[in-house]
């Protein structure tokens, strides 16, 4: 995959929600942001786990590929982070834009996540 290819994908989207926010439509438009600065957020944190999780050998043997590489395990930290800094972000154009948001859900949301996230840990560390 090319590197540019993420950042290319990203920029669309910003542009997309650029565009939303000229017509007046702040959902569409802080959707749009928010999305594209957590997808970036996750794909710049787990390239850069990936390659510490290797260097401090917490990898795993990848048993559905025939010569049986070493993969870093614990690759889900990355979409965590980057799911917690989209979650900052909706929470940030809420409180810009102050449009409609149900922030019971949305910290629901995110303490589910954060619980399932230190599970995927403690499995990967300990078990």
């Amino acid at each position: 995959m090319s590197k540019f290819l993420p950042i290319s994908i990203l920029t669309g989207l910003v542009i997309t929600g650029l565009i939303f926010a000229g017509q007046g439509d702040v959902f569409a438009a802080s959707f749009a942001l928010t999305f594209s600065l957590g997808a970036l957020a996750t794909w710049a944190i787990t390239k850069f786990l990936i390659a510490r999780f290797r260097g401090r050998d917490l990898t795993g043997i990848d048993m559905n590929k025939f010569d049986k590489p070493k993969i870093p395990e614990m690759g889900g930290i990355g979409v965590m982070f980057g799911f917690v800094f989209a979650i900052m972000a909706a929470l940030a154009a809420y409180r810009v834009f102050n449009f409609e948001l149900n922030i019971t859900a949305v910290l629901a949301a995110f303490a589910t996540v954060i619980i399932v996230a230190v599970i995927g840990i403690l499995d990967d560390l300990v078990g």
